[in-house]
């Protein structure tokens, strides 16, 4: 949370689970977003296509949720996934009074063939720390739960903006078999060749490299995982308050790497934290022209 199939015009999805539950990149500019109406009751919003309600699960109970609108990245609408896109499970931890910013998200995960898994806060919970790792520590289990196939998670704050080359670079991410982040928001976290080409305004080759100063990176905004890291990350019992404190100190203590997709593939929208993180937390490389 910012503090975190079917048409992009249709409903978000149907099934309610209850619970304390690039060449030059000119297609990743921030998009408009539209207004969506919050779920009736806690839990997870799954997009996929509506299922017969099964009392015991909770599955198949439909949310109430607006038609999206607004204005859109400009982007080609993917038709259906990809292998690479069906290998990836989405999650996104929310609350529901960033609605609107959560639509937004839903609706660019959408056009890439990515349609996410929406966790909800329950309304009792308060908007703090403790109850953001909860929520993110549901929606990760969620994911990995009703998507058993999947290879890889991509977990998506609900303030994320998506760059539409996501699409076309997920098989090289994927091949990697790595944990990537996405997004970073400061630039002692790039190699030096990174820096020098932004310093220059030149071209940046699209790749993935290895997170510097990783023992201080925060941020998930976007982070892809490996199915074996994502349930490690599930499983794992820590003290940190954080989802991306909690991963970050995972990966420490399992001697796993994080890498970093170069131009970042994600972007922070940078609106109003519900948590009380600090704004002008973005991206430096997202939309940043490749060679």
């Amino acid at each position: 949370m910012g503090g975190s199939g079917g048409s992009v015009d249709g409903m978000l999805g149907s099934a309610l689970e209850h619970g304390p539950g690039l060449g030059a990149s000119a297609g990743c500019a921030a998009s408009a977003s539209g207004a969506v109406d919050a779920p009736d009751a806690p839990g997870a919003l799954a997009a996929v296509p509506a299922a017969p309600a099964d009392a015991s699960s909770g599955v198949g109970a439909p949310a109430g949720v607006s038609q999206l609108a607004g204005a859109g990245v400009g982007a080609t609408c993917v038709a259906g996934p990809s292998d690479a896109q069906a290998r990836v499970v989405t999650v996104i931890p929310t609350v529901g009074i960033r609605a609107a910013a959560l639509r937004e998200t839903v609706r660019q995960l959408e056009r890439l063939g990515l349609p996410p898994l929406v966790t909800v806060q329950a309304a009792d919970e308060p908007t703090n720390h403790r109850a953001q790792r909860r929520t993110a520590d549901r929606a990760v289990a969620l994911g990995l739960r009703m998507r058993q196939d999947a290879t890889h998670l991509l977990y998506v704050e609900d303030d994320a903006d998506i760059c539409p080359s996501l699409s076309t670079r997920l098989p090289h991410l994927l091949a990697a078999d790595v944990p990537i982040t996405l997004f970073t928001a400061a630039r002692y976290y790039h190699p030096v060749w990174v820096n020098r080409a932004l310093d220059a305004g030149q071209p940046i080759r699209a790749c993935i490299d290895r997170m510097r100063s990783m023992r201080i990176w925060v941020g998930t905004i976007a982070v892809l995982l490996p199915r074996r890291v994502a349930e490690g990350v599930r499983d794992w019992v820590s003290p940190h308050y954080g989802w991306d404190v909690h991963l970050r100190e995972y990966l420490r203590a399992h001697g796993e790497r994080l890498y970093v997709a170069l131009p970042n593939l994600a972007q922070h929208r940078d609106i109003g934290s519900t948590v009380g993180s600090r704004h002008g937390v973005v991206s430096v490389t997202f939309g940043w022209p490749t060679t």
